[in-house]
């Protein structure tokens, strides 16, 4: 976070250190977004696979066994992931 004071060197340098204040605070609030667009993303990415982890676990235990319903839930879960490629 960098931020100038008014040099109060005239009103040329004064409207710069203005100007670049700004164009700090601009740039603090897209590395917000851009923050929050990844930690969105990856949970987005987080819930699908671990769904996916989950019923194939159980397949594998026996727990589940593969129905018609399974495979499309499971096909819409790839899905939500090959959304994100």
């Amino acid at each position: 976070d960098i931020r100038v004071s008014s040099p109060r060197l005239g009103e040329d340098f004064d409207a710069l250190a203005a100007a670049f204040n700004q164009m700090a605070s601009r740039l603090q609030s897209v590395e917000t977004t851009r923050q929050q667009l990844f930690s969105d993303l990856a949970n987005e990415i987080r819930t699908p696979v671990a769904v996916l982890e989950a019923y194939i676990e159980a397949l594998e235990d026996g727990v589940r066994t593969l129905t018609p319903q399974t495979a499309t839930m499971l096909r819409d879960q790839t899905r939500r992931l090959v959304r994100f490629s």
